[in-house]
């Protein structure tokens, strides 16, 4: 007996049973060969009624669409157990076997974290914790730093019309990589000012409209695909980047502007840090903070408080100003100025 896959046919072999996952994702097809070597052992040798496995659970949670980042570990190391097989020791063994020698942090996020979550999705409660988070730093680029970035960017010579408007879109939304490679070339709205995030493309899966520093969409207003159909961000072959939600892409002319203007120890969500600290230091608005970065609660944001007083207006005289009206208001507002 002999079971595997492929990523061109992903398939599982039984003696002469041959039976197609129906997928070409590596970690779904894994999950779902795990899933029916399970099942095939049961009704061979059990013939009872099969409880839930990992791998069974993973693959619900690939099929609704969630995040496949760090489930191939899981799979491949606890997909076979059943879930009520779980214990608080099994776990953390396997996890140490899985990610020897890191950092409590790590496991946290790329182990017990995503297992928790291929869990909670089936309604499946397992008694599991995860090691305690360490202190939140928060690091962030500056005004200075994010405007170098985006001049590198836009003139680098093996740059794009769309490199350096994504760049403004980061930092003028505090959008993820991800859900911004998966805007459309409709969502975004020119007269009023606004990008629109689709509900099924952002992480806590609620649509939000940000309204747009006037900077930011200047840079949108000049892309080239502006009444075309199709993904607002291209590659610089002028085609769309292949990326799952949540998961991002390769971005390697970020990192090389952030090497460029100066910006250590960067990581691209230190552009999501940026947009947080100078907007809530320009407005003071928590509210609004939250609903245009899309963060599931107010405490998430009390990191960004008094971090840096006086960045937001720094932010202001780079373009960035939150607190000025939509180009719809500053358009009524000229009219009405011809009536008094």
């Amino acid at each position: 007996t002999r079971s595997g896959y492929t990523l061109a046919h992903c398939s599982v072999f039984w003696d002469q049973l041959s039976q197609s996952t129906g997928t070409s994702d590596k970690d779904e097809a894994e999950a779902i060969r795990l899933q029916i070597e399970t099942q095939y052992r049961r009704e061979n040798f059990d013939n009872r009624e099969a409880p839930a496995t990992v791998a069974d659970l993973a693959v619900a949670y690939i099929e609704g669409g969630r995040q496949t980042r760090f489930l191939k570990p899981i799979i491949e190391r606890l997909g076979h157990y059943e879930v009520e097989e779980l214990s608080q020791g099994l776990v953390d063994k396997e996890g140490g076997l899985a990610y020897p020698n890191v950092a409590p942090a790590t496991l946290r996020r790329q182990w017990h974290g995503p297992l928790k979550a291929i869990c909670k999705y089936s309604n499946v409660a397992i008694p599991i914790t995860r090691p305690p988070d360490s202190a939140a730093k928060t690091q962030f680029v500056t005004p200075a730093q994010m405007d170098a970035m985006i001049r590198h960017a836009a003139a680098s010579h093996r740059g794009s019309p769309w490199q350096a408007p994504l760049l403004e879109v980061l930092i003028g939304c505090g959008s993820r990589i991800g859900e911004t490679l998966l805007l459309e070339s409709a969502d975004l709205n020119l007269e009023y000012g606004t990008l629109r995030f689709r509900a099924e493309n952002t992480k806590a899966n609620r649509e939000r409209t940000v309204r747009l520093p006037a900077r930011t969409l200047a840079a949108l207003s000049r892309l080239p695909n502006l009444h075309e159909e199709g993904k607002l961000f291209r590659s610089r072959g002028g085609r769309p980047y292949v990326v799952r939600k949540e998961s991002g892409a390769k971005m390697a002319y970020i990192r090389n502007a952030a090497k460029a203007a100066g910006v250590r120890e960067f990581n691209p969500h230190m552009i999501r840090h940026g947009f947080a600290t100078w907007r809530l230091d320009q407005t003071g608005d928590y509210l609004s903070l939250r609903q245009v970065g899309g963060w599931s609660s107010i405490q998430l944001l009390e990191r960004y408080t008094h971090v840096a007083p006086g960045i937001g207006e720094e932010a202001r005289t780079f373009g960035w100003d939150w607190e000025e009206k939509s180009p719809k208001e500053v358009q009524g507002f000229e009219k009405a100025k011809k009536y008094v």
